[in-house]
């Protein structure tokens, strides 16, 4: 990838809505959209944007998925929910379950992230495998102000989600239990239970 006139790289990562829009195609059984989405990323992208996310069914269940061949052929994985360091801790034995050195690997974080937190995991991972941060909303929302009522103004959630995929319920769960969406109660029910028997 081509670097500014900075220096820094530019790291590609899948979202949640390219894991929900399996959940919509209709002829992929819900239990291994995770295993088809991660293989039509990698046919479509030859190598280039190679960190996949986690949390889209839960990381235990994506972990039934990112068998030995996928460890390997990605250059790592994204936290976006759950504790940070404890995630990691089990994305390092995940990759040392299948002989693979963590070292050579990238954990990308961005959940919710502000300096200090990216410094501690720096400082938590560091010399086991290689860090990388996306700092979103406290960089480009609004931290903190007063309205001119004088009450504090939360800043704005910036993140967008898809709900439906070729008419179909699409959902989320996540590894943060106020993270996970969707808006048909009947398929968050069905999903959970078809994610929870596979894994």
């Amino acid at each position: 990838m081509a670097r500014d006139q900075y220096g820094l790289k530019a790291v590609g990562t899948n979202a949640h809505q390219w894991y929900m829009a399996g959940q919509g195609l209709g002829y992929v059984p819900l239990s291994h959209t995770n295993a088809f989405m991660l293989d039509a990323w990698v046919k479509e992208y030859r190598g280039e944007n190679g960190m996949a996310l986690t949390d889209c069914l839960g990381t235990d269940h994506f972990l039934k998925d990112f068998d030995m061949y996928h460890s390997k052929l990605w250059d790592g994985v994204r936290n976006d929910s759950g504790d940070p360091f404890e995630w990691g801790d089990k994305m390092i034995r995940h990759y040392e379950k299948y002989r693979i050195d963590p070292k050579t690997k990238t954990l990308l974080f961005s959940n919710s992230l502000d300096f200090e937190l990216a410094n501690k995991l720096y400082a938590y991972f560091k010399g086991r495998v290689k860090v990388a941060f996306g700092i979103g909303t406290f960089l480009t929302g609004v931290q903190k102000f007063e309205s001119s009522w004088g009450e504090e103004v939360k800043p704005l959630n910036i993140v967008f989600k898809m709900t439906r995929c070729n008419g179909k319920p699409v959902a989320k769960l996540s590894d943060d239990a106020g993270k996970g969406l969707c808006e048909d109660a009947e398929y968050i029910d069905y999903l959970m239970k078809t994610v929870n028997v596979y894994s």
